[in-house]
């Protein structure tokens, strides 16, 4: 059995905190999201985060060379600027919209494509949680919450 004795100052800041969660929620989740977009186009930016993704095949590096875009997973730059992220309910989703959707899975997942399924894509899985991603988000929550 525990017994646990609130004191006057815990009162006061749960207090504090119900007060800065009424109505707050959507806004705390519009800005996770605004912060994970930017964050996963720094993924596309880097080539990968933390790790790099795969290297081009030699002839998918050679047929963009003629484009002058080498950069792994920007083409047409579509996948990266369909990027948005939308609150529903008591979440926030972060995802390809757009054009970009339809082939947007095998970019981050890959598989096989093409006629006859003969392209392998490999996996470029560009919607991740980084490590400071979890950071600034549990501080930016901690500060709207405790928020005077």
């Amino acid at each position: 059995m525990e017994l646990r004795v609130f004191t006057d100052t815990e009162f006061i800041d749960l207090d504090r905190v119900l007060a800065n969660l009424t109505g707050k929620i959507p806004i705390i989740l519009e800005g996770i999201g605004v912060y994970m977009v930017a964050s996963v186009i720094q993924n596309f930016e880097a080539g990968g985060r933390p790790e790099k993704w795969q290297k081009l095949a030699p002839s998918t590096l050679a047929q963009k060379q003629k484009s002058g875009k080498t950069l792994t997973l920007i083409e047409s730059g579509l996948l990266k600027a369909g990027i948005m992220s939308w609150v529903e309910g008591d979440s926030v989703l972060i995802g390809p919209t757009g054009p970009a959707k339809p082939y947007a899975r095998i970019q981050a997942k890959g598989g096989e494509t093409g006629r006859d399924h003969q392209t392998i894509i490999p996996s470029r899985d560009y919607l991740l949680l980084q490590q400071e991603d979890e950071e600034y988000i549990r501080n930016f929550i901690r500060g709207e919450i405790l928020e005077k």
